[in-house]
């Protein structure tokens, strides 16, 4: 721990993968009048025993047209430094309408940086290749220390539960447990998002916007114009002063290749809505125990308990922030998405679109790429339901 200020108590969390980092993109122009259809691939490697892959055509008489590709030979190489070649070829399964899947159970990105993704298409068709390089990313969350010692504050059903930290391994109650502070080791470009959860219709979102006390660090290119200032929870504010006053961004902080140091302190946060708990993470599994207990007492004496104000212990239906560590090609056609069609709403996270994007792939469009993307409690300490 000598890397870090002595003030604070960091906890190690997610995967480091060594990465190199290379990249060959070319523009793809689609698609003129009369000219063929064009495959279109979508690959984003993960440390998830699953990789997935969707393998369309784009049709030449409409650019929102797809046709999934079925039967095409999908084999993914890593690079041996030894053998000085691609090696280790592992087959996809087709799963039908376009979709196909290569399972590891050890995880496909590990001591290698470097992959090439080769897809047969059927019937004798043209042979699509593409390059990219791994991504790494090691996330700690730290802890403040506050100037006076005090248990746990956790209210539900209108009870404060002054719960000591010692429960929760920690020896000093003098850590402040109400804001999620981190620091981010990564060779590669991390974008930044928060995810909310909607109680009313029962799904996840992207917030719209957000703001970071590391703003000399982002890439202002999705600014909105408007300052953090105002929010409808208050502690938002209160908890994050150093946050208070900076720019805000739609929906995503980028930070560029390079830009985040180990010794950064990051915060992010904004007028979030949704349900949050009031505090990180790594204490809601004692605040469970204790929250199980007053249910099965209230149970046990016929007394009423509104499981609607705790089920966010017990389903983890929260609000949670992102930290996405990607590989310098699919940061360039991330970026190239965002500029070109999130700004009209859609999602660059999980879009798949197929129009004068940049790309990797030879013969074809789309994009084959590499991620690790792990997410942490958001808190500024108030329980929201």
């Amino acid at each position: 721990m000598a890397l870090f200020i002595k003030k604070w108590i960091c906890l190690v969390s997610l995967l480091s993968i060594t990465v190199t980092v290379s990249s060959c993109f070319q523009p793809v122009d689609l698609i003129p009048a009369g000219q063929p259809d064009i495959p279109w691939v979508h690959c984003i490697l993960s440390p998830a025993d699953t990789q997935r892959l969707e393998l369309r055509i784009i049709s030449s008489s409409s650019a929102d047209s797809y046709r999934p590709i079925n039967g095409a030979n999908v084999v993914l190489s890593e690079w041996n430094e030894q053998v000085g070649d691609f090696v280790k070829a592992r087959q996809f399964t087709n799963k039908g309408e376009g979709e196909y899947q290569l399972i590891t159970p050890d995880g496909v990105l590990g001591e290698a940086s470097s992959f090439r993704l080769q897809v047969f298409l059927p019937d004798g068709g043209d042979t699509l290749t593409a390059f990219t390089h791994s991504a790494s990313l090691e996330v700690l969350r730290c802890f403040e220390h506050t100037s006076e010692q005090k248990p746990l504050e956790v209210i539900l059903h209108g009870k404060d539960y002054g719960i000591d930290y010692s429960r929760f391994g920690l020896n000093d109650n003098r850590l402040n447990v109400y804001r999620a502070l981190f620091r981010i080791r990564s060779a590669d470009a991390v974008w930044a998002y928060k995810e909310g959860w909607s109680p009313s219709t029962r799904d996840r979102f992207i917030e719209d916007e957000l703001a970071t006390n590391l703003e000399d660090k982002t890439d202002g290119f999705n600014k909105t114009g408007k300052l953090f200032t105002q929010s409808t929870t208050p502690e938002a504010l209160s908890r994050y002063p150093e946050v208070v006053g900076q720019p805000l961004h739609y929906r995503y902080l980028r930070f560029p290749e390079g830009s985040l140091s180990e010794m950064d302190t990051l915060m992010v946060s904004g007028d979030f809505t949704g349900t949050h708990h009031g505090v990180i993470g790594d204490m809601l599994s004692v605040i469970r125990g204790y929250h199980r207990s007053e249910l099965l007492y209230d149970t046990t004496a016929g007394l009423f308990h509104d499981t609607e104000e705790c089920h966010c212990l017990f389903d983890d239906n929260v609000g949670y922030v992102h930290f996405k560590a990607v590989s310098k090609e699919y940061d360039n056609y991330l970026k190239d998405v965002f500029q070109t069609d999130l700004l009209r709403g859609t999602d660059v996270i999980s879009i798949y679109r197929n129009t004068n994007h940049y790309t990797n792939i030879q013969g074809g469009t789309g994009i084959f790429g590499a991620e690790v993307d792990n997410k942490f409690y958001w808190t500024c300490g108030v329980w929201q339901y």
